[in-house]
């Protein structure tokens, strides 16, 4: 077993004087008293526990078996403090290696953590992009259904008007007919009143005849005035759907 003061790292001899800490290390008097000097030191060299001088057992002695057990020289024990050192050195490089290696990997990290952040940012915009691009084609749809929708209904209105200008012009056509029918018999009145008065061979025949034709003229007078303005009514009609239709169809 090598025992050595471990602040100046030699060993103890019989001759040496001891000290010891209330902690239970050993050291060289004269060491150990160097060491508490200093204010900033005021804790054992080895375990760094508090201490003060009047707490320091002086003047210990080792005995005859322990001094004899075989200790290194200082060359070797410099040496092998020299292989700790380099050994310490070795692993502290290890460390800042590795601690530079995390650094670099974090920073790669955070690169990417921000490459992903931006990619999402991207894809929110193209997607609002997207959203109000097909809001727009939805509200042109919309448009153009509610233009055919009254499209629609202009033509099927149209539709109406055509078929009430047909029926208008129709009616008018038969009005017109019994028109020239009626002028055709007003034109023929003359002859056949003759020959009716001609064929009566009695005064009281040829009055009931007479009364018969009045009777008969003055209905068809009636009638005639009736589809006259009758007729009035269906130009007037009709010339009112004709300008609603051309304004449709403007």
């Amino acid at each position: 077993m090598n025992i050595a003061c471990t602040i100046c790292l030699d060993r103890f001899f019989l001759s040496s004087i001891i000290s010891a800490s209330p902690c239970g290390h050993l050291f060289h008097d004269k060491c150990l008293d160097r060491w508490l000097i200093d204010e900033r030191k005021k804790t054992c060299p080895q375990c760094r526990t508090s201490i003060t001088p009047k707490q320091v057992l002086k003047k210990l002695y080792l005995m005859e078996p322990l001094c004899q057990t075989q200790v290194p020289s200082g060359g070797q024990d410099s040496s092998e403090l020299l292989n700790q050192i380099e050994t310490q050195e070795a692993k502290i490089l290890d460390c800042e290696q590795r601690c530079r290696k995390t650094l670099h990997d974090l920073q790669k990290s955070e690169e990417r953590r921000q490459a992903f952040e931006n990619d999402v940012i991207s894809l929110r915009k193209q997607l609002t992009e997207q959203s109000n691009k097909n809001q727009r084609i939805i509200n042109e749809r919309d448009a153009k259904i509610n233009m055919l929708i009254e499209q629609y209904k202009h033509v099927d209105l149209s539709n109406k008007k055509d078929e009430q200008i047909k029926s208008l012009q129709t009616k008018l056509a038969e009005y017109r007919n019994v028109e020239l029918i009626y002028k055709g018999l007003a034109s023929n009145f003359k002859a056949e009143l003759q020959k009716m008065v001609g064929s009566c061979q009695t005064i009281q025949d040829k009055d009931r005849v007479i009364e018969e034709l009045i009777r008969y003229n003055v209905i068809l007078k009636e009638e005639h005035s009736k589809m006259s303005d009758d007729k009035q009514d269906l130009i007037r009609n009709l010339d009112r759907i004709t300008v609603q239709c051309e304004k449709m169809q403007l």
